[in-house]
């Protein structure tokens, strides 16, 4: 490995885990029903379309506020946007519970796949002494559920450093994002590569920061990181 690489980061989401459309929209399904069932158990009125309907504009309304500008309020937020937009009351403290569940869990019933060379790729490069971290954008599944699929598949443990976006207020491409990990990694800016299967957020993101960056995808499998790692000067 070349002496100026010590560290690299990874991009979760289609890069050490898979996800298709299709697992994406049964996974919203699921989720408006179990918080339609929530609400309807406690006798509130609303449809299976309004809850439907509060999950899209969430997300629409953190898009066009937030993620676009590289932000993030937190996850804690989002749900509270969605409890005022189903008008849950401040009090209902259960209800708000269960609805929070409904919104969360589907991700644990319908999980993502981890790629199959993600646990011998990142273990081959923990035996050659690099330090690894992940920096993920997230949406309406929080940090602290993405952890627990990582810890499912026993990624957590070759992960030292492991950055969400919920919880750090900033989004990449934000060179901030970057920054961060490298200084818990322990390396300078420079001595950072990080891997992501989007051009713009994870390489260009990366590159503006003073990192490097390497694209995974339909052109490049993740299995194939540890060569063009090797190729870097």
């Amino acid at each position: 490995m070349p002496s100026s690489v010590q560290a690299v980061s990874f991009d979760l989401w289609q890069t050490l885990m898979h996800d298709s459309k299709e697992q994406g929209v049964k996974r919203a399904a699921l989720r408006a029903s179990r918080m339609h069932a929530a609400l309807t158990h406690a006798g509130r009125a609303v449809s299976i379309e309004d809850v439907e309907a509060a999950c899209r504009d969430v997300w629409q309304e953190w898009e066009i506020r937030w993620w676009a500008n590289d932000q993030d309020p937190g996850f804690d937020a989002q749900l509270a946007w969605l409890l005022r937009r189903l008008k849950v009351a401040d009090g209902a403290s259960q209800l708000a519970a269960e609805v929070r569940a409904g919104y969360i869990d589907p991700v644990f019933a319908l999980p993502p796949e981890p790629d199959p060379a993600a646990i011998p790729l990142l273990s081959q490069l923990r035996a050659e002494g690099l330090r690894l971290g992940l920096i993920c954008n997230t949406s309406v599944t929080p940090g602290f559920a993405l952890r627990r699929l990582l810890a499912r598949w026993s990624l957590d443990r070759l992960l030292e450093v492991q950055l969400f976006s919920d919880e750090l207020g900033i989004r990449k491409p934000a060179a901030a994002i970057y920054h961060e990990a490298a200084h818990q990694l322990g390396v300078p800016i420079g001595a950072l590569v990080h891997v992501g299967d989007r051009q713009d957020v994870d390489v260009d993101g990366a590159i503006a920061a003073g990192a490097r960056g390497i694209l995974v995808g339909s052109g490049r499998q993740l299995s194939e990181v540890g060569v063009h790692l090797r190729q870097i000067e």
